[in-house]
């Protein structure tokens, strides 16, 4: 294909894609995730476009932000549509907003975006984002600001272009974490680098730490092991919990074991 074909071509699709947006008040739907598909084709030229800017260190050459609307197949599952649409499967959770893998079969109407990254709600709903808000907060002012019409309504993103799940994030969502153990939690410190509540120096915190009222129940966050029962100056009375996949939960200042 020449040079002149190729912009020709490259014009017509961004002439489609704006008379797609004009005549509908949402977003413009790809039909199917082939290459017959010109809304599709557009969503595809974007995403190499983002990561050809990205390895080249041309961040400038981005595209701009887009989403379109697709209807799921039967034979098609999360892993499979982002894989065709080129972007991380976190990208598609996060913008759609399930807190599951589970959470894909029961939507048939979804929202796909032409980069990858994450879409971190600015009112969480459920664990999974407000885990994903609460160590991403510092950064919100680097964000993508967005407003995404769903279901009549407006709601608030920050977009994290070329982000993905943390480990625990991925956890909870696939579910080797299965919920937090105890109700009206309170994410108190992140994952990542953090100040030592005792020495005050950086360190990786590598996990995250919940609070929650005096006398509440704490129940396992999965199916474990005991791995250890003691009482500690920092954590007072502690139960250690080893679970599949090399996962540890820590819970400590109980009551009583």
């Amino acid at each position: 294909m020449s040079r002149l074909t190729q912009r020709l071509c490259h014009t017509l699709i961004l002439t489609l894609l704006g008379t797609a947006l004009g005549a509908d008040p949402a977003y413009p739907r790809i039909d199917t995730l082939h290459t017959r598909d010109i809304l599709f084709l557009q969503q595809q030229h974007d995403v190499e476009s983002y990561y050809k800017a990205v390895s080249r260190n041309r961040p400038q050459r981005t595209p701009q932000l887009a989403l379109f609307t697709y209807t799921v197949r039967d034979n098609e599952s999360l892993f499979s549509v982002a894989a065709r649409v080129n972007v991380p499967y976190e990208t598609l959770a996060s913008l759609n907003r399930w807190a599951q893998a589970s959470d894909f079969s029961r939507q048939r109407e979804i929202l796909i975006p032409n980069l990858p990254g994450l879409f971190v709600p600015a009112v969480p709903s459920n664990p999974l984002e407000e885990i994903m808000l609460s160590w991403r907060t510092e950064q919100s002012a680097h964000a993508i600001r967005l407003s995404i019409d769903r279901n009549g309504g407006e709601e608030q993103f920050y977009f994290f272009p070329g982000e993905r799940f943390h480990p625990i994030e991925r956890a909870y969502f696939l579910k080797l974490l299965f919920r937090f153990p105890v109700r009206n939690v309170r994410l108190t410190s992140s994952f990542g680098v953090r100040a030592d509540p005792f020495s005050g120096r950086p360190h990786f915190h590598n996990g995250i730490d919940l609070a929650a009222p005096i006398g509440s129940d704490v129940m396992a966050a999965r199916e474990g092991k005991v791995q250890e029962i003691g009482s500690d100056p920092g954590y007072g009375t502690y139960i250690i919990l080893a679970h599949p996949g090399g996962y540890e939960t820590v819970y400590g200042h109980l009551g009583r074991v």
